[in-house]
């Protein structure tokens, strides 16, 4: 059976850790396989990148793109990209 750390601290008033838990309750004969950290998204926020939208026009030759610069902090990009698509960068530099 699997338990979850944040549901154990729901019940117990301690700040012990998830392997601190995981020793009492084998100490009191409570048998623990393992102690595994989940991620609440698979492979964590790994890769993503936050943008502030500086500027968002129909692009001039398509009635379904829109070309859009961002900021991400290392002097943005602007991109061609229609709703629900990956975005595909029109700088060479990026």
């Amino acid at each position: 059976m699997k338990l979850s750390y944040n549901w154990l601290k729901d019940y117990l008033e301690s700040d012990l850790t998830p392997q601190q838990i995981a020793d009492a309750m084998t100490a009191i004969g409570i048998e623990v396989d393992s102690v595994e950290e989940q991620e609440e998204i698979p492979g964590g926020l790994e890769g993503v990148v936050v943008a502030e939208v500086i500027e968002c026009e129909p692009h001039p030759d398509s009635d379904h793109l829109h070309v859009t610069k961002v900021n991400d902090g290392t002097g943005g990009c602007r991109f061609a990209h229609r709703r629900g698509s990956r975005p595909l960068c029109l700088d060479a530099a990026q």
